[in-house]
């Protein structure tokens, strides 16, 4: 039987049935095909022509243009060197739809005279395309305009779809950006638009892109602004979204079941406080930084936070960037002091276990006050004994251990850490410090 070309394979499956994918038609050609080789293995690099020349050769023959922008000390290039581009398929369809050209970023001694030839022309396609990570593959019209962008090592099948993308409108990411900024891009077309312009690593328009169809979304209905879609949207791209957005309220009344639908318990909480604290504290601690303060106004961001939010917002909003403050800046007294204030007022049972065994591990670093140590230790107490998974965690039993012995308690201390040792044997050098006596804290 004659061997059935690609091209021929995936036009007629593709009409024959909506829901069949560039991948699994690829699945069926192979197996058709009995992985026999076409007439040419991999792709056919042009070579020995300018720019110029490629396009005037690509009109000639009605092709597209593929552009692989490459360096040589790129892993993920040598990947698609070695595993996809020397692929009979992946080298079937290419050669049939496209003239493909290689552009290496950088320069070696090594370099022969076709990839001199397009020195300049890399180093002008890296700017003017922004390519700041490699591979990056780069697809134009028979003409030499740029259709498409995509970034990032591929498989076989996963190129094959790239490149299938590369030639439909619909999923050009350039013609549908000129739409878009001529007001003509379906919104429901946004979210999509954006994804694939983060991915081709054009960080500005898929921004633009993004806030643009967040700014529509406070004119559709409920239902839809709360779709898992658009929940999903608004979770990647949350940094463009402010205090005045309606889905900001929306997600103030509907946190429980925003978090439902995300499977992912906390979540609106999490967002309306990373909100709060963009708006209303990252500025002071940006001045106090250009300024060189070490320390800032707490009690005027908490008068602003509170005329706008509710009291328990703005404690737990202004701790957190306390917190953070005071770690950053080796305030260790202040940090402990505010970590205990939270820890009362919140309860121990509402924190993460691992945060109270480091905030607990700093005061056993920092602290020599007995009521702060046996807080500390209190507070391991309650988190192991209420969970097996931590209870036998030895970087916990090791907090724990250290506490004790700070206390005076040795003998209490050496069994725990020998507990800790039979589970994290480098431990043991702490161990051998109780048995001798010798202090395990810094001594600063």
């Amino acid at each position: 039987m004659k061997l059935i070309t690609l091209i021929a394979l995936i036009s007629l499956q593709l009409a024959a049935n909506k829901n069949k994918t560039v991948r699994d038609v690829y699945d069926e050609i192979k197996t058709i095909n009995g992985n026999k080789s076409p007439v040419e293995p991999g792709i056919k690099w042009t070579e020995g022509l300018s720019w110029q020349q490629v396009v005037k050769k690509a009109k000639e023959e009605n092709k597209l243009i593929f552009v692989d922008c490459y360096a040589t000390w790129c892993k993920p290039c040598k990947l698609m060197d070695r595993e996809v581009y020397t692929d009979d398929t992946v080298g079937s369809f290419m050669n049939d739809k496209f003239i493909s050209i290689r552009l290496q970023l950088d320069t070696t001694e090594n370099d022969d005279k076709n990839i001199k030839l397009l020195y300049s022309t890399a180093k002008r396609f890296q700017k003017k395309y922004e390519v700041r990570g490699m591979p990056t593959f780069l697809f134009f019209s028979s003409e030499g305009i740029i259709l498409h962008k995509n970034m990032g090592a591929k498989s076989r099948r996963d190129f094959v779809q790239l490149a299938v993308d590369a030639r439909d409108p619909a999923k050009q990411i350039y013609p549908r950006i000129a739409s878009w900024k001529a007001g003509k891009l379906n919104y429901k077309m946004m979210p999509s638009l954006a994804n694939d312009l983060a991915i081709a690593s054009e960080a500005d328009l898929s921004c633009k892109v993004a806030e643009d169809y967040i700014h529509r979304l406070e004119m559709v209905s409920e239902d839809e602004l709360l779709s898992k879609e658009n929940i999903k949207f608004i979770d990647t791209y949350s940094f463009l979204i402010t205090s005045h957005d309606r889905i900001f309220s929306y997600y103030q009344n509907n946190s429980s079941r925003i978090d439902t639908i995300l499977k992912k318990k906390g979540y609106s909480k999490e967002l309306i406080h990373s909100i709060v604290k963009r708006e209303e504290i990252e500025p002071f601690v940006k001045l106090a930084k250009s300024n060189g303060d070490s320390v800032i106004k707490w009690e005027k961001i908490e008068a602003t936070i509170e005329k706008k939010y509710s009291e328990e917002l703005c404690f737990e909003v202004l701790s957190d960037a306390k917190l953070s403050w005071y770690l950053e800046n080796d305030q260790w007294k202040n940090l402990i002091s505010e970590a205990i204030a939270r820890i009362d007022k919140r309860g121990v049972q509402n924190e993460n276990g691992y945060w109270l065994n480091n905030v607990a591990w700093i005061i056993f670093e920092r602290s020599y006050n007995k009521n702060e140590l046996e807080k500390a230790v209190d507070w391991m107490n309650y988190i192991m004994s209420n969970s097996t998974k931590l209870g036998e965690d030895a970087r916990l039993i090791d907090t724990k251990a250290n506490l004790l012995y700070k206390l005076g308690k040795i003998n209490e201390a050496i069994v725990l850490e020998e507990q800790a040792v039979s589970i994290l044997p480098e431990n043991k050098t702490v161990l051998d410090k109780m048995k001798k006596g010798h202090p395990t804290w810094p001594s600063n």
